[in-house]
């Protein structure tokens, strides 16, 4: 770890920015590449586990509002809404868990990525630095 700036912040290596010298440029773009697109996957994983708890509290609020107190049976058609209810909730759970899923495996890449364009920068340094 080093210091950065003022106040006793200190900042991983790995988030500082990196020239990168040597011969092995093309396999350090794809490394950066593949990180973009694994960072893309998590942010669409994200914001569509975001629109499914927007609808499922959409459809929640339209419920409570057919719920009104009843002594009588509920009429069929209330009860075939309920159910639909119940499983919109279940694919909505099923896709938060999938959801956060991929974004931990993305992560994981990510880190990955990180460490191997971490080592591939030192031996270019070292290429460098011999050369």
């Amino acid at each position: 770890m080093t210091r950065h700036g003022g106040g006793g912040r200190i900042r991983a290596a790995r988030d500082l920015p990196l020239t990168l010298r040597g011969d092995d440029r093309e396999h350090v773009d794809e490394l950066n590449a593949e990180r973009r697109l694994l960072t893309y996957d998590r942010d669409a994983a994200l914001t569509e586990a975001e629109t499914l708890t927007r609808q499922l509290e959409q459809t929640r609020a339209e419920n409570g509002a057919l719920s009104l107190p009843n002594r009588h049976p509920l009429p069929r058609a209330r009860l075939t809404r309920r159910g639909q209810l119940a499983e919109a909730d279940d694919v909505v759970t099923t896709a938060k868990h999938a959801a956060r899923s991929l974004v931990r495996d993305a992560e994981r890449q990510v880190e990955h990525l990180l460490n191997v364009r971490d080592r591939t920068a030192a031996r270019l340094r070292a290429l460098d630095d011999a050369g």
